[in-house]
């Protein structure tokens, strides 16, 4: 009797997965850009063509690959971010899933050229929907690019529902930008349809994320934001918050960063509107840019597909910091001097784990009608 279970193919599985990982053109720009990153690249250039759908290139100069790496990175689950199960509780890096590349590969036509310090010469890859086609030796300085054309194009059903390229573009112009803040030392070029939309600059003697929110929100934004820094315990806190006088209608916004990472986080977005208590107009929000350093151990980043959302242990300790470190900034005359570092006393409650899973935000910002075209944002 034939059964009815089957084991499915490889191309299906990893269309599958693509399905999981890869959303739209922008879903590739975060991974591939995270991978950049965790390469140690200090320039990365994004160049994306009808809205990414007919081109996505991402090139660092990061540490590359050699030829035995460039075609693991093909395979599924894997990846060179965890070595065992136990490294899933105590990740450093912003990718580690493995299924990201694999994925891609599967849904588009895919290059990789690739070159390590230690090697002559680089490596050049070839897929075309999830096929290999070639590779072989090839001419490149150190560092990695990553080129994807014709993206669903053997997917039919998933490019028919994608949006238009325009807002598709904004989406990748939104990543950049977050990445841009959440990693202050390195250099950003995003190019669309051969037009440059954002090229981040050296801060010189400026603090370095403070003159990139005044570069990429605008002067009229960063005079009405002040400095706020905490640490207690492992967990540290640094950025910028809007004074009262300054808000908006939605959370647009509100940037986070968790270890480097842009996430989605209700329990900071709540506690730091809390802060404000009645100084914001009502159905108001305030604006803030936060960097958050926990302790790898602390927080899961594998509860979501596209790595939005984090899991964390001690989510009050974090919710108290927090309120404590935005005190001198919100209410000048409390007994906090903002020129210092607050201490805050650890509660014998703290020493209980307390899981906190963020959810998307309940209240989500109305989205806007994308333009004709893309914006082009003021670089100051």
């Amino acid at each position: 009797m034939p059964t009815k279970i089957r084991v499915l193919n490889d191309q299906t599985i990893n269309e599958i997965a693509a399905g999981e990982v890869i959303e739209n053109p922008s879903s590739i720009v975060k991974e591939l850009v995270e991978n950049s990153i965790d390469a140690g690249a200090k320039n990365i250039t994004i160049e994306i063509r009808g809205g990414g759908r007919q081109l996505v290139r991402i090139t660092d100069d990061g540490c590359g690959m050699n030829p035995d790496d460039a075609l693991l990175c093909l395979e599924r689950h894997a990846t060179s971010k965890i070595r065992s199960s136990d490294d899933i509780f105590s990740v450093a890096t912003l990718g580690f899933r493995g299924a990201a590349v694999p994925s891609i590969a599967a849904i588009s036509k895919f290059t990789l050229l690739t070159r390590p310090e230690e090697c002559e010469q680089g490596t050049l890859v070839i897929v075309d929907g999830g096929k290999l086609l070639s590779t072989g030796p090839a001419a490149r300085a150190v560092g990695t690019t990553f080129e994807i054309k014709n993206l669903f194009f053997n997917v039919p059903v998933r490019k028919k529902f994608q949006r238009s390229p325009a807002y598709d573009a904004q989406e990748i112009e939104r990543i950049c930008i977050c990445f841009a803040m959440a990693h202050p030392h390195i250099h950003f070029h995003l190019i669309s349809n051969e037009e440059t939309f954002l090229k981040t600059t050296s801060a010189g003697e400026e603090e370095p994320l403070g003159f990139r929110i005044k570069t990429l929100l605008g002067n009229e934004t960063w005079d009405l934001m002040r400095h706020i820094n905490a640490e207690q315990d492992g967990f540290k806190i640094e950025g910028y918050v809007g004074l009262p006088t300054l808000h908006r209608p939605n959370r647009t916004g509100q940037f986070l960063f968790i270890n480097g990472r842009t996430v989605i986080a209700p329990l900071v977005s709540h506690t730091v509107k809390e802060a404000y208590g009645t100084m914001l107009p009502s159905n108001r929000h305030p604006v803030f840019v936060l960097s958050l350093s926990v302790p790898p151990g602390n927080v899961d980043v594998n509860v979501h597909p596209q790595k939005r959302e984090v899991r964390f242990s001690a989510g009050c300790c974090l919710r108290e910091l927090l309120q404590v470190a935005l005190n001198p900034v919100l209410h000048p005359n409390s007994s906090f001097n903002e020129t210092e570092t607050p201490v805050v006393q650890t509660p014998s409650i703290w020493s209980k784990p307390l899981w906190e899973i963020t959810q998307d935000d309940p209240t989500p910002a109305t989205p806007t009608p994308p333009p004709s075209q893309p914006r082009i944002l003021p670089l100051g």
